[in-house]
């Protein structure tokens, strides 16, 4: 049981014990035995992906934790970006050559912010704070929120450089502490700032953040993997959490999910049963994007798509979405279960539907409390939602409860419900409208 040292002011030429190494490759190119601990340094920022190259064992695991005082270490996938000059026939532009790497995505951080992206140079230089990535000439171009020069106005510029911040790699029993991932930003959905495949691993009090796709991306092999108090923010382009194909009783556990384009999908494979993530999902946790950046587009907070099964249970969901909040999308569901949430719904587009089953039979939905108006339905079973199960659930000043369509009716269940303070109508069941309590019974 061997504990080893990383720190910036670390050399890889050390053993790692007797004096920390400097980088993570140097981690990811050696070999650990159950029970060993890593330790990074606080207040470090490693800008390189680390690929796991070890596993442990039930009962001994490999650790990896801070060690000193200050911030969590943060393992970033951006790099720094330097050597902007002045772009000329423009006011306030600053321009670097940058190509981006494989898979990557522009974007561009100062001090930790986003800017945002303009279709070209004009409007970069019409407002600060705000850049341009030519992929053709693979020039970057910038106008600080300053207006100043971006090479001396003393403030940090990164750049995505990399797909993934750590990659278990398929390796167990591996236990992450108090670490904080950032600004993983590529193309394709299977990417995330941290990319699990492994078993029985799991991360503790970890954050996740500043990424496209997924903060935390749990992939085919998973299996009895947790992330437990973690946060996971600012996921601009899909959700925050993803499951996907073929991984197995893992979960995000009393966690913060906030400020993302999404919370939480489980993603089966069409026509492939074999691909089917099981009874994954999200515990206790609390989910907003009331406070999003302007330039996150929300979807749905959660998407179950084509052969899942899993359970959102004890969650407190609220968030302004511009779509359904809870989109159970076309395929078999098995088994699945929303139950015990808290769900503010009076936040969810206007047009469209709060939870909408969509030819998923099967789903069940226990003991949640709906809350707050959207003048649209806060359950609704289409299209073949058949075997719905609607029980125990607390409807509080909604304007459609339920709705369950023709093609829905067999099967599906409404029983024991509390209605409170409805609108115009309680819901509707086969396509006739219920308009109070009274004619619903």
């Amino acid at each position: 049981m061997a504990e080893y040292f990383v720190a910036s002011a670390g050399s890889d030429a050390s053993d790692g014990m007797s004096g920390p190494w400097q980088t993570l490759s140097k981690v990811a190119s050696s070999s650990f035995s159950a029970g060993d601990t890593i330790y990074l340094n606080r207040g470090d920022v490693w800008r390189e992906s680390l690929v796991f190259p070890s596993s442990g064992s039930a009962g001994s695991v490999i650790t990896i934790k801070p060690y000193g005082s200050g911030a969590d270490p943060i393992i970033c996938a951006a790099d720094i970006a330097t050597g902007w000059s002045k772009t000329g026939g423009l006011t306030i532009t600053y321009e670097i050559s940058r190509t981006l790497p494989a898979n990557c995505t522009a974007m561009l951080w100062q001090d930790g912010v986003r800017l945002t992206s303009r279709a070209n140079t004009a409007l970069v230089d019409a407002n600060p704070g705000s850049f341009y990535h030519d992929t053709t000439g693979n020039v970057l171009y910038v106008s600080a929120s300053d207006s100043g020069n971006p090479e001396s106005n003393g403030k940090t510029y990164e750049m995505p450089a990399r797909t993934f911040c750590f990659k278990d790699n398929g390796k167990s029993y591996i236990r992450v502490e108090d670490v904080e991932f950032s600004k993983a930003y590529a193309v394709d959905a299977t990417y995330g700032n941290v990319e699990i495949s492994g078993k029985h691993n799991y991360f503790l009090r970890c954050t996740s953040r500043n990424t496209r796709r997924h903060a935390f991306q749990f992939l085919t092999g998973a299996y009895r993997t947790y992330a437990d108090y973690c946060t996971a923010t600012d996921v601009v382009a899909s959700f925050a959490v993803s499951f996907f194909q073929h991984c197995v009783q893992c979960e995000f556990r009393y966690g913060t999910i906030t400020d993302s384009a999404g919370y939480v999908t489980i993603h089966g494979s069409s026509g492939a049963a074999t691909f089917m993530p099981m009874l994954c999902g999200a515990y206790r946790c609390t989910m907003s994007n009331s406070s999003r950046a302007a330039d996150v587009t929300p979807v749905y907070f959660f998407e179950f798509y084509s052969n899942v099964s899993g359970l959102i249970r004890g969650c407190d969901i609220a968030g302004v979405t511009t779509n359904n909040a809870v989109y159970f999308k076309e395929g078999r569901v098995y088994s699945f279960k929303f139950i015990a949430n808290i769900c503010d719904t009076s936040l969810c587009h206007t047009d469209y539907d709060w939870l909408f089953l969509n030819a998923t039979p099967g789903v069940q939905v226990l003991h949640n409390l709906f809350f707050g108006d959207n003048n649209r339905r806060t359950v609704r079973a289409y299209t073949g939602a058949t075997g719905t199960v609607i029980v125990g659930n607390v409807f509080y000043a909604t304007d459609e409860a339920i709705d369950v369509d023709a093609a829905s009716q067999a099967g599906t269940l409404s029983d024991r419900n509390v209605f409170y303070t409805m609108g115009t109508r309680v819901g509707r069941w086969g396509g006739t409208t219920y308009a109070n309590l009274g004619l619903w019974q």
